[in-house]
């Protein structure tokens, strides 16, 4: 059965090792694996079982045999690995660490957070168009993968490299486990009496701050090249100007709420709509159609949208009966650039920085079978990539590579949406 097996995400799920007792996700000494096997794991495949009448002594006989096929664990030095600093924290790739490091094997004890992060886009960093890119050209790997699989046992592991940002690439180092200060919501306290499966949680203060969200969401001097005087990944520094900053909201203010592991950004409409502002009104003068439309970049915290990717569209159109555009006026909300000849270049930049405000206005003659007019605001999270993979599509190296490009392209084309929308009718 082991080759049909997927756990929650879809992904194959590998049986566990029984000779391996330090990868077990529950305790490896008799007691928990009894409980392990009547309960099973939510997350993955693995059920749970009811022990039939006068079955004990058979449970008991099978949790022996598991114990006996244990095997000692041989001794690996840990890798160095500063994690006194998030500079030496974020230094990758995150050396080997040995033992099971799937988000599969975190869902016994955490599986709100397993939750949040397998609908997130952390989740999914390793998708389709990734893979096919790196099959294409190895000589991007490396670049790729220091964001977007960053442990060192990924690029040897696809089972593990699906997982892409995965959880031990945040928590895990050196066969030890970390995270932010306890707080008042969290279970420390109550369970703390009880040993964990990976033993104590090392405290950093440097997981609530926007420096642990730097090495990928802020490119660097020496690494990264700035076009027009910004990088392509300039959040961080964005954020440094604006006054979320001074207001003392960090990255996990709006992308981790109440420490959930939502991750949420330019993808998720209600997390956008929470970060803008928008006004539209409109009306008949006469034979005329008067429109006017404002957003706003309220409390983004950074320029809106930040990245390179997204476009945004800003939208007021004159329609028929039927639906169809007789009129229109528009704005383009984006960070444009051309790559030739292995250079960037600006093409323009009408992004909104912090608190500032884009307008659109549409004024015109009604043209005849207009009967509403319709102010809207549409996303497009995956523009660019859209563009770049459907130009490398036509080029793809092999069948696997092209079904890899098409699957990620249906799935980009399923990301726009509307953001907001407005229809009156006209006089």
């Amino acid at each position: 059965m082991a080759r049909g097996l997927r756990h929650s995400r879809g992904f194959a799920d590998v049986p566990t090792d029984f000779t391996r007792p330090w990868t077990h996700k529950a305790g490896s000494d008799e007691v928990s694996l009894l409980r392990s096997t009547l309960t099973g794991f939510n997350g993955t495949t693995m059920p749970g079982y009811t022990i039939p009448a006068g079955g004990e002594q058979q449970m008991w006989d099978l949790v022996a045999y598991l114990v006996s096929r244990q095997t000692k664990r041989p001794a690996v030095p840990p890798a160095k690995v500063d994690t006194s600093t998030v500079a030496g924290y974020w230094k990758t790739p995150i050396p080997a660490q040995t033992g099971d490091l799937s988000a599969a094997s975190c869902v016994p004890c955490h599986p709100a957070q397993f939750a949040d992060w397998s609908r997130s886009r952390h989740a999914a960093a390793m998708g389709p168009g990734v893979f096919a890119q790196i099959h294409d050209r190895p000589e991007l790997t490396a670049g790729c993968i220091r964001c977007h699989a960053p442990l060192a046992e990924q690029p040897k592991n696809p089972y593990l490299a699906a997982d892409g940002m995965t959880c031990s690439a945040c928590h895990s180092r050196a066969h030890e486990k970390f995270g932010p200060p306890p707080n008042v919501k969290t279970l420390l306290a109550p369970v703390s009496q009880y040993p964990s499966p990976h033993g104590r949680t090392n405290v950093r203060d440097f997981f609530e701050k926007v420096e642990f969200c730097a090495n990928c969401h802020q490119f660097k001097e020496g690494t990264a090249e700035r076009v027009h005087g910004t990088f392509l990944q300039n959040t961080v520094e964005e954020w440094r100007a604006s006054r979320a900053a001074r207001e003392g909201k960090t990255c996990q203010t709006c992308h981790m709420p109440d420490r959930r592991h939502f991750f949420r950004g330019i993808h998720d409409p209600e997390t956008v709509r929470s970060g803008v502002r928008w006004v539209f009104d409109a009306q008949t003068v006469g034979n005329r159609a008067v429109g006017r439309m404002t957003l706003t970049n309220v409390s983004a915290g950074h320029h809106f949208p930040t990245y390179v990717v997204p476009e945004v569209w800003m939208r007021i159109e004159l329609k028929d009966a039927r639906g169809g555009i007789l009129a229109s006026s528009e704005r383009l909300i984006a960070r444009k650039l051309s790559f030739a000849l292995g250079k960037w270049t600006e093409l323009s930049d009408t992004r909104l920085r912090p608190d500032e405000t884009a307008t659109l206005e549409y004024n015109g003659l009604i043209p005849p079978g207009a009967l509403t007019i319709v102010g809207r605001v549409v996303v497009l999270p995956d523009a660019w990539h859209q563009s770049s993979l459907d130009t490398l599509l036509r080029s793809a190296s092999s069948p696997q590579s092209q079904r890899s490009y098409q699957a990620a392209l249906a799935e980009m084309q399923r990301s726009a949406y509307t953001l907001f929308r407005t229809e009156r009718r006209l006089r």
